[in-house]
């Protein structure tokens, strides 16, 4: 079996245990207790589901392969004056007072954020 069709059968698994929860009535910790799950786990897996439901198909199929949607607005290329942001999907956002070169991006995107 492959690693990518592994993934995607626990996703599948962990979403019907959250739907579980949402119709069991009880909270977190008494679910996670009752199923044998590590709250950690749980939550984790919670948070992808709503994050899921409240996306747009496109965004879901961008998380999927695990792309990163980007808006870029001109005159981002070539042009070395204006402001700069990049915003992660956490939240966390980074201002910068002129364009940075496209290496200087490529670190940026990379950065692991959460």
């Amino acid at each position: 079996m492959r690693k990518s069709q592994m993934i995607e059968e626990k996703r599948a698994r962990m979403f019907e245990l959250v739907k579980l929860y949402h119709e069991s009535g009880q909270t977190q910790h008494q679910f996670c207790h009752s199923n044998q799950l590590k709250y950690s786990t749980f939550h984790f897996w919670l948070k992808r589901y709503r994050g899921l439901k409240t996306s747009t198909p496109e965004k879901q199929e961008n998380n999927r392969q695990g792309f990163m949607p980007l808006k870029f607005s001109p005159p981002f290329l070539g042009n070395s004056s204006g402001s700069f942001t990049i915003e992660y999907p956490c939240g966390i956002r980074i201002c910068m007072d002129r364009y940075p070169g496209i290496d200087q991006v490529r670190e940026l995107l990379l950065l692991k954020v959460s």
